[in-house]
This record gives C-alpha cells, sequence and structure tokens, in this order.
C-alpha cells in the first residue's frame, strides 16, 4: 500500500519541526508520497513565509526595492537547512525568483514559490524525490482544474517514482505560467493525489471543512466514487451530515473511547422514531406532532385531512448530531 501525507505550514516552520514530520513519515514504510506547505508561523508574532512573498512580489510590482524582503524569505529557509545539517543552496532558486518579480511574473507565482522552495528541502531531507507541482497539475486556458489530465500525468508519473515530495498549492497552463489552487481545489487535488496510486484504504480528515456548498458537494461526489469502487475509506469529520452521506458505519469518540458504533440510520433511530409533524389554521396557524407509528391512531389528522383543512406536512427524525450529543453528552465545534 503506497499513503499520501500532508503537512501544514505549522509543521514545517522550522528545522526542528521538519525533524519530527520526519520521524513521522519514516515511522510507516508505505507513506510514500509527501505533500509539504511553505513554512507557517515559528511563534505566534511571527510571518508566514507566503505572506512574505506576498508582500515581497507586490513591493517589485509597484516598482520598489523589494531585495531586503527577498533576502529576509531566503534566511528563513537557509536557517531551516542549516538546522538539519544540509549541503543544499537554494541560490539559484532565489537568483531565479528574484528574476521573475522583476518580469512582474504574477501572485500566483510569487505565493505557489513557499511550497515549491520547502517541498525541494523535504525531498533532499527524506531521499525522496522532488516533483514540481508544475509539472504534474494543469489547468486549462480558461483558468479550470484540469482534472482529467492531471489525473493522467501524475499518475504516470508516479507509477515509476517510488517515493517523491509534492507541493500542493499550485500547478501550470500548459504554457508553463503558474496558478495558485483555492481551498476548495486543494482539497480536490488531495483526493486526486491520494487515489492516482489506485490505493485499497483512504485516510480522510475533514474532507469538506471550509467548502463552499459546490465545492462540498463535488468532494462528497468524488469520495462517493472511490467507495463505489471498493476501496475502503476511513473518515474523520466533525460533520455529522457528511457522516451520515458517506459512511456505512459510524463511530462517535469521546475522551479517547468509542461510545457507538453502527451505521448511520441504526444509532438515529435507536434513540427516537420518526414523527410526523403538521399545520392547519385555527385562530392563526396551529401545529402538532405524531410518532409515525401512532399516525392511523391520530384522529385529528384524520379529521384536517377529510375536511381539506391541512395546510402543510412533513416527517422528521433525529439527526446525527442529535444522537452524538444524547450518547455523549457533548456538542460538536
Amino acid at each position: 500500500m503506497k499513503k499520501v501525507v500532508k503537512f501544514g505550514g505549522s509543521s514545517l516552520a522550522s528545522a526542528e519541526q521538519f525533524a519530527k514530520v520526519r520521524d513521522i513519515i519514516l515511522a510507516d514504510a508505505e507513506r510514500r508520497f509527501v505533500v509539504p506547505s511553505a513554512p507557517g508561523k515559528r511563534f505566534p508574532e511571527d510571518t508566514k513565509v507566503t505572506d512574505m512573498l506576498y508582500e515581497c512580489y507586490h513591493m517589485a510590482e509597484s516598482g520598489q526595492d523589494f531585495h531586503r524582503l527577498l533576502s529576509e524569505i531566503a534566511a528563513r529557509y537557509q536557517e531551516i537547512i542549516e538546522g538539519l545539517s544540509l549541503s543544499l543552496s537554494l541560490k539559484e532558486e532565489f537568483e531565479t525568483i528574484e528574476r521573475n518579480f522583476n518580469e512582474k511574473a504574477g501572485e500566483n507565482y510569487a505565493a505557489s514559490r513557499g511550497e515549491y522552495l520547502n517541498s525541494i528541502i523535504m525531498a533532499a531531507y527524506l531521499d525522496f524525490q522532488f516533483v514540481d507541482a508544475a509539472e504534474v497539475i494543469r489547468f486549462t486556458d480558461d483558468g479550470d482544474f484540469d482534472a482529467e489530465l492531471t489525473n493522467r500525468i501524475l499518475r504516470e508519473r508516479l507509477e515509476t517514482t517510488d517515493r517523491a515530495v509534492i507541493p500542493g498549492f499550485y500547478g501550470a497552463y500548459g504554457d508553463g505560467r503558474i496558478k495558485t489552487f483555492s481551498r476548495g481545489m486543494k482539497m480536490k487535488l488531495s483526493i486526486i493525489a491520494a487515489v492516482s496510486h489506485h490505493p485499497r484504504l483512504l485516510i480522510l480528515d475533514e474532507a469538506t471543512s471550509g467548502l463552499d456548498p459546490a465545492n462540498s458537494r463535488t468532494m462528497k461526489n468524488m469520495i462517493l466514487e472511490e467507495k463505489a469502487k471498493g476501496k475502503t475509506i476511513l473518515l474523520t469529520t466533525h460533520n455529522m451530515q457528511d457522516a451520515t452521506e458517506l459512511c456505512d458505519r459510524v463511530a462517535f469518540i469521546a475522551g479517547g473511547k468509542i461510545c457507538a458504533l453502527d451505521s448511520p440510520h441504526n444509532l438515529i433511530m435507536s434513540k427516537g422514531a420518526a414523527a410526523v409533524t403538521y399545520t392547519w389554521m385555527e385562530n392563526g396557524e396551529r401545529s402538532a406532532s405524531c410518532p409515525l407509528k401512532h399516525l392511523s391512531s391520530d384522529k385529528r389528522l384524520k379529521d384536517l385531512i377529510e375536511n381539506n383543512r391541512l395546510q402543510s406536512i412533513h416527517s422528521s427524525e433525529p439527526t446525527l448530531n442529535d444522537i452524538f450529543m444524547d450518547i455523549t453528552g457533548r456538542t460538536l465545534l
């Protein structure tokens, strides 16, 4: 089995953090593909490297002298390199960045360099192959993510690659221009990278977190497609709607213990049968509810139907969120 692991900026902000991440990756021989972020904050008052790159490019774009700030960014990476005792130089990469900033290569290019440089360091530290996302991730001329082409290129590349570090924040147009991803697109790419080598098991964490309804729907459809292919999918989430829709079995974990384990339907029905709520007009709108199993004996409802006085009727049942709170005594944040 081959596993894809992704690490955020705070996990890769310093040499000390790099060392922790390396231990995590090498602890499991199946963790073959690594997707790093740009260096985040080392301490609360620190600045993320991506934010520094944005500022640096805006200075270049407006004709200001940006070289001091670019040197500060280079120093951040050099600090990591020296802390890891690597014989690695990013001099040529920063010369290229300086040239492209002067040529106004664009904000997307500037933002992408954070993950690009961190991935080079991570690949050298792990002795993995570095795969530039610009070579394997494609956008159409209209700026839309080309999932089909990306999937094909990425699969072909990874079939001959045993272990690799791949930045996941950007891709490229056919002419090589860099384009970065929105949060939703980054989540989609994570799924595509994870399934490109046909794994039997997928482990996903908060797959729809922070996505708008359209991207959330797309993400869930991708997960369901992989499920239909027979893959085992382990999803960790606080979103009970996602769990209800996507999962065959759900485990509630609180305080480090499994409090309940069953299908979403069985969990829901175990704590309360479905009910019917209906409304009618009588000195204003009135409403009443009746358990579904007692529906045939509800004389008021029969009378309202016979006299065509029923305004509305709908069934209701507890949600998985309700069941979680009932079983664990906790709310979901």
